[in-house]
């Protein structure tokens, strides 16, 4: 079996580079504004990305067009709104605290899919989720109740509140509609429409060398 098709093998490259995300943001914190970081994320991405999915991307024209809406909302939602509030955040919180408040992202999720997918949530369920915040808690905090007892909220959890929530609606978005995407072409789309949106504040961020006011 080819371990790339393998869900748990992805599943866990995808926690590996989405838990280096955070410390990628909180390193640039302070030389590199929200808004420049995710635009430069995302070109960097598309570059990456195109040679894989330039066919996909050519030949469906039409396709994108019809489903604009929908590839608009999962952009606005994951490659925008996302990253881009995490790097705000974590102007204002440590990589810990923001990877901390991330914790409830899988319950919001399922509650989410609940409500509006109307997917059953099932006892596993509950208790996968109850486990994984448990270690999660235990991994940032290192095991320590002293470092839980002094973790209070900022400017900066509450804007990886916002985060999450944003995350948290993409995958329902994805749930709901990934079966007719082809997986690398509505990747790059919505990272075109990333960068379409990101391109302004970026620009803003540059030209006045100073980062949007949060």
């Amino acid at each position: 079996m080819n371990v790339w098709h393998s869900p748990y093998v992805l599943v866990v490259l995808a926690t590996l580079l989405w838990g280096g995300n955070f410390v990628i943001g909180r390193g640039f914190a302070e030389t590199m504004s929200p808004f420049t970081l995710a635009f430069i994320r995302w070109v960097v991405a598309f570059l990456f990305l195109l040679p894989f999915a330039k066919k996909e991307l050519i030949a469906m024209k039409g396709f994108w067009k019809k489903e604009w809406k929908t590839l608009f909302w999962m952009s606005l939602t994951g490659i925008v709104g996302f990253n881009t509030i995490l790097y705000i955040a974590v102007h204002y919180t440590t990589s810990i605290n923001a990877s901390l408040i991330n914790a409830p992202t899988p319950a919001l999720i399922t509650l989410l899919s609940f409500i509006f997918l109307k997917e059953t949530v099932t006892k596993r369920h509950i208790i996968g989720i109850i486990l994984s915040i448990i270690g999660i808690v235990w991994i940032v905090s290192r095991g320590s109740l002293e470092a839980l007892l002094s973790f209070s909220i900022n400017k900066g959890e509450i804007w990886m509140l916002l985060a999450i929530l944003s995350w948290s609606i993409y995958s329902v978005i994805v749930k709901k509609h990934a079966h007719k995407f082809p997986q690398a072409g509505v990747f790059l789309v919505t990272i075109i429409i990333g960068i379409v949106i990101l391109a302004p504040f970026s620009a803003y961020e540059w030209i006045t060398n100073q980062p949007m006011n949060f």
